[in-house]
């Protein structure tokens, strides 16, 4: 085997971009690594302040609910299950 003058230009040159990749791949973990604790943590206390308002949120649509509710007789939930269902019966039915 015949070694080319250039040989140490080349081996020089795929030495230093191995080194640049690796290098480069070290720096970009680092940032990722650093981008996803910061992350997590931001969701860790949003998650804290959303917890407290969505129990608060779902108590108040449950009372409201309930006051909606309540008042109605079960005549009153036929009629309204009839022409819900009704409306769907019938526009399955009509076609464009």
């Amino acid at each position: 085997m015949s070694s080319s003058p250039d040989a140490p230009i080349i081996l020089s040159t795929y030495i230093k971009l191995v080194l640049h990749a690796t290098g480069t791949l070290i720096i970009l973990f680092v940032f990722y690594q650093l981008i996803r604790s910061c992350t997590q943590e931001i969701q860790d206390r949003y998650d804290l302040e959303l917890r407290g308002k969505s129990k608060i949120a779902t108590q108040v649509f449950g009372e409201l609910m309930n006051g909606f509710v309540e008042p109605l007789t079960l005549k009153a939930m036929v009629i309204i299950c009839l022409l819900v269902f009704g409306f769907f019966i019938i526009s399955s039915f009509v076609v464009l």
